[in-house]
């Protein structure tokens, strides 16, 4: 793996012993594990699956509880759900009532994902998905999402506003804190 190839992310499960790369020119997701110590000069590592043809991105997240599965944003208002874990190149896409560019997403640790998007008149630029229901009936002992298309819609919150920034707290996975751009930071309880 070169210096220049993109993005290298460390498992968010910390019993995963298990890096990501992403290779922005090439558009390539590959998962490692790590096979040996690190030591000063020398990282043992080896490919484990790998992901081609990941449209362009502008946000991208781990997610923390299910191993193969990666939320990326574009700039053309596409949520991708990527499953890199089995080399099945598969993706499942959450539509979105109004195309537009998706600046943040999050996983919680109880199957939440947060989406932030840029403002639009007339809808939420903050959504949140329970990816739980999205992938009912999934079996992750196959390859690809195997799940039928949904109708589901998303919790929706902060209207007309520019969502830059979206993060869990780690102890309080249904505590959000959100960036509005050129605006404010907030903080939204999604209990009840």
């Amino acid at each position: 793996m070169e210096r220049n190839d993109g993005i290298i992310r460390w498992s968010p499960d910390p019993t995963r012993n298990e890096f990501m790369a992403i290779n922005l020119n090439y558009r390539i997701v590959q998962i490692y594990e790590a096979t040996g110590n690190a030591q000063p000069g020398q990282f043992d590592y080896q490919t484990t699956s790998k992901h081609n043809d990941f449209p362009l991105l502008n946000t991208y997240d781990w997610s923390p509880v299910i191993p193969g599965l990666v939320a990326m944003g574009t700039s053309r208002g596409e949520i991708n759900l990527l499953r890199v874990d089995d080399d099945s190149n598969d993706d499942l896409t959450l539509p979105l009532k109004v195309p537009r560019p998706c600046q943040s997403v999050a996983f919680n640790t109880t199957g939440l994902l947060a989406v932030g998007l840029d403002r639009v008149r007339n809808d939420s630029c903050l959504q949140i998905w329970d990816l739980n229901q999205r992938l009912a009936g999934w079996n992750p002992s196959r390859p690809g999402w195997g799940v039928p298309k949904s109708s589901l819609e998303p919790r929706k919150i902060e209207a007309s506003v520019s969502i830059a920034s979206i993060k869990f707290f780690e102890d309080q996975p249904q505590t959000l804190v959100v960036g509005v751009k050129h605006q404010s930071v907030r903080i939204h309880d999604l209990r009840g």
